[in-house]
Parts: C-alpha cells; structure tokens; sequence
C-alpha cells in the first residue's frame, strides 16, 4: 500500500491522503459518469429555496438512509463497480462503508461551501474517505472556532482522502470554486451508524 502524506494528526483529529489511490481513476471516472442517476437537487436555506451547485447521487446498502440540509436519501444497493473498492476499504484502512454520497462538479463553477460531516447517524468519530476521480481540485479546511487556522491541498486524480478521528468536531472542510477546472466526481463514503 502507498504511503500516505499526513496533513494532520492531532487531537483535532487525523487527516491523510493516499496521492494515487485509485490506478486507471480515468476509467471509474467515466464509469460512475455514464452509469450513476445523478440528480439536481433544491436546499432550502433561511426560507429560500437554492439548487446544490453540483449533481449528486446516493449510493449505499439497499434502503440505506442519510439526510443532510433538509433533504432525505435513501440509497437502492452498490453498483457492481463498486465491490472491488468496498472490499479495499476494509483490507487496506480496517474501514467498512455502507453508503457513499456522490458528488459531480461539471466545471470549476460547480462548488461545496463550508461544513463538516457531523450529521448525528454518522457517528462520535466518523471516517469519511473521499476519492477523487477527474479533474484535480483544491480543497480547504478551517478551524471551527478560528477560520484563520486552515489547511489547503489539491486533490489529484485517483487520490484517496481519509479524514479521521475528531476531525468534524473540529474542522471545516470545502471546494471552492475556480475560474477553470475540469469535471471532476467525488465519492465520499461514509458508514451510517444510527
């Protein structure tokens, strides 16, 4: 297995990334695009309704469920091209997802602003691993109490991000936009626990 850069490591919590991952990401790439029921969805935010600036998929167990900012998924079972990946997980990092938010950023325009993963059925500690297919991306993070503590990296293709430990007590985490980037998907998985 690939030795991981360590970004942080702490009590905050324990962020790494593994730069190539995913060998021939290309290929996933263009297989979770075609082949995933990507859907444009609407949030409601201080009484105002705003569609998510990116498509979106939720993939998992069958009649997995997750909800996050008003909104309800319910997950109809993995695509076949995922079994090799899952059965990664738990060999390589002792980690077993049982659903995967999709994300599709079609140009630099598309963006995920501020937030972390906390929602309750996640979990005290929650690992979440977010592999990077397509184009690269800078992603950030900040302190929740200090925004002037932060953290910037890019994203490569295939990379694997595994974020640990107490880091959503914590720490922030976006993609901002930019002027120009290429499509890019992420797959952050996750295990619901509750």
């Amino acid at each position: 297995m690939q030795t991981p850069v360590t970004l942080l490591d702490d009590d905050s919590g324990l962020v790494k990334l593994y730069p190539e991952w995913l060998r021939n990401s290309e290929a996933f790439y263009q297989y979770c695009r075609q082949n995933l029921d990507w859907q444009s969805r609407t949030i409601r935010l201080f009484g105002k309704a705003h569609v998510i600036p990116r498509l979106e998929c939720w993939l998992g167990d069958p009649g997995l469920r997750y909800g996050y900012s008003g909104q309800e998924y319910v997950a109809s079972g993995w695509p076949e091209g995922f079994k090799s990946l899952l059965d990664r997980f738990q060999s390589q990092h002792d980690f077993a997802p049982n659903g995967a938010l999709m994300n599709y950023y079609r140009s630099g325009a598309d963006t995920m602003g501020w937030h972390a993963d906390d929602e309750p059925e996640l979990g005290l500690n929650p690992t979440i691993a977010i592999l990077s297919l397509g184009g690269a991306r800078d992603f950030h993070f900040r302190q929740h109490k200090d925004h002037s503590q932060k953290l910037k990296l890019r994203l490569p293709e295939g990379s694997l991000l595994l974020m640990s430990g107490a880091v959503q007590h914590h720490w922030q985490h976006a993609l901002p936009k930019r002027a120009q980037a290429r499509p890019r998907i992420s797959c952050t998985f996750r295990r619901i626990v509750a």
